[in-house]
């Protein structure tokens, strides 16, 4: 998983656009842009998004790399010739574009306390499920439900246990 925010540093970009770019095509790639998507190198940016089989974006990030702001038309640019793309939208939950589909994924409702985290809730739970069960479309469920819960405690690093995730899932 690579972030947005590491190809930010100065010191660090091109060496690592370098290296992911470099990376066995049996090495899944997932890309969250993060919010400072807009100030990263044009260079970088098409290097990377160029070997990302994944990209996990907000629909803020989605927009500024696809200049599209409708949720699913972002989410099938963004998943054109990878293995697929998923756009975060908070509590509306998600789209996922894969395998030329796209699916609204519903969000699983809480009452939030602290939203802080919630997206690399989202990304982290998803890789992990995805991982898990091979199965894009149950992994962003996994991450909807993951990310919500997350959201009903204080703090920016408050994912929930696997079991309380399989059962609501």
């Amino acid at each position: 998983m690579l972030s947005g925010y590491t190809l930010y540093y100065p010191a660090a970009r091109v060496a690592l656009a370098d290296w992911v770019a470099g990376l066995q095509a049996d090495i899944t790639v997932i890309f969250d842009p993060s919010p400072v998507v807009a100030l990263l190198s044009e260079v970088i940016l098409r290097k990377v998004m160029s070997r990302a089989d994944w990209v996990s974006a907000n629909a803020a990030e989605a927009v500024v790399l696809t200049g599209k702001s409708d949720p699913v038309e972002a989410a099938s640019a963004l998943a054109h010739d990878r293995q697929g793309a998923v756009l975060r939208s908070g509590a509306v939950g998600c789209v996922l574009a894969t395998g030329g589909q796209v699916h609204r994924i519903d969000p699983h409702r809480v009452e939030a306390i602290d939203t802080n985290g919630a997206g690399d809730c989202h990304i982290g739970c998803f890789i992990a499920e995805l991982a898990r069960s091979g199965d894009a479309l149950r992994a962003a469920r996994y991450a909807n439900i993951a990310a919500a819960l997350s959201t009903t405690r204080a703090g920016s690093a408050t994912p929930p246990e696997h079991r309380q995730v399989l059962a609501l899932i």
